[in-house]
């Protein structure tokens, strides 16, 4: 594939195929400064077919940008008539196994961590499938049905969202029983336009339709419904009535390169936990999951258990032992205020010689 027509439909591909994005980006850069690093281009049939069509039309004499833009308009059809089968099937999958509930995952940042640790969690008494890495659209929700065997307890699927609608669109579609909302923050402020928009669209797992059975949130995030409670280091647990089901509390919390210790305390009993991932938003994710999942009768014994067992999150915080006892914190995959200063903060808190963070 030629290399500047490999760049663009990379573009393309990072900016889900939205001509509008990529037009502002190609306004004020380079397609030969794009650089295939964090991520590279994946070969999907979408790819493969626009990668024919820009060719065939090239050869017309088009230049390689408006020959790309002309093969997206024409698969954009076919693309949508398509997307609508997959959705359209995997829901027909999804009501035909009716023991299945969907637990839904959503917020500005924690998504993908929490749905790991709570699948982990879950799968000590329960058979469970999850939306695989990030794959949190409509699209990729319906994949992981139509791939998977529906004869499974529980579905947890990780929702995101670009524009307001997106999560009730999704709620919608998929119908969760349960659903957790991480946190909210000025994630994707390009997109949103601002921070009350971000707040309304995530706040639409509270609200969308049908009837759950529990949303879990953070009290201590002060964009949530539930930040009212102002609990230091709680989860609350908010069911349909919009009444306080519960509370649990993080507490006590250390850090040091072998990973997190802290103490869960729920009414008058504490439980002492240690996991390998890093930092007191860690505890914040660890908590939401131990919250659903002692809703849905998962014994503490068990959850110490797996909490202990869970394996660092590909550059998410992960620790790489370098040279002469150097620390090096891989916090790559992604980034916003809040989490920069999570990963300084743990930073701060290791003992080492020479320490080094990548985000």
């Amino acid at each position: 594939m030629d290399r500047k027509l490999q760049n663009l439909l990379f573009l393309f591909q990072l900016e889900e195929y939205d001509k509008e994005r990529i037009k502002l980006w190609l306004a004020k850069n380079d397609i030969d400064t794009i650089s295939q690093t964090k991520k590279k281009l994946i070969l999907t049939n979408k790819i493969k077919l626009l990668n024919l069509l820009t060719t065939l039309l090239s050869i017309t004499g088009l230049n390689i940008k408006k020959a790309a833009f002309l093969a997206l308009d024409l698969l954009n059809f076919p693309d949508l008539l398509i997307k609508k089968v997959i959705i359209g099937l995997a829901l027909i999958k999804l009501r035909l196994h009716k023991k299945i509930a969907v637990i839904a995952v959503t917020g500005s940042y924690g998504k993908t961590s929490t749905k790991e640790i709570l699948y982990q969690i879950l799968s000590a008494k329960y058979k469970v499938i999850k939306t695989p890495e990030n794959y949190n659209t409509p699209l990729g929700i319906a994949k992981t049905i139509l791939t998977n065997s529906m004869n499974a307890d529980f579905l947890i699927a990780e929702m995101g969202a670009y524009k307001i609608g997106d999560i009730k669109h999704m709620c919608d579609l998929f119908r969760p029983k349960y659903r957790i909302l991480t946190a909210i923050g000025p994630q994707h402020l390009e997109r949103f336009g601002s921070i009350e928009n971000i707040i309304k669209a995530k706040c639409e797992i509270f609200l969308a339709p049908p009837h759950y059975d529990l949303v879990v949130t953070d009290a201590d995030n002060i964009y949530t419904p539930a930040a009212l409670f102002n609990s230091r280091h709680s989860l609350e647990l908010i069911p349909d009535n919009k009444n306080v089901y519960n509370t649990i509390f993080g507490k006590n919390i250390k850090v040091t390169s072998s990973g997190t210790d802290f103490t869960v305390i729920n009414f008058d009993k504490k439980y002492s936990f240690h996991t390998k991932l890093l930092g007191d938003h860690n505890v914040k994710n660890i908590l939401a999951a131990i919250a659903m999942a002692k809703f849905l009768i998962i014994d503490w014994e068990s959850m110490i258990k797996s909490v202990a067992d869970l394996n660092f999150i590909p550059h998410r915080l992960e620790i790489i032992k370098g040279a002469n006892e150097t620390i090096i914190l891989d916090d790559a995959y992604n980034a916003n205020p809040d989490s920069v200063k999570s990963a300084l903060k743990v930073l701060k808190s290791l003992e080492a010689p020479r320490k080094i963070v990548i985000t």
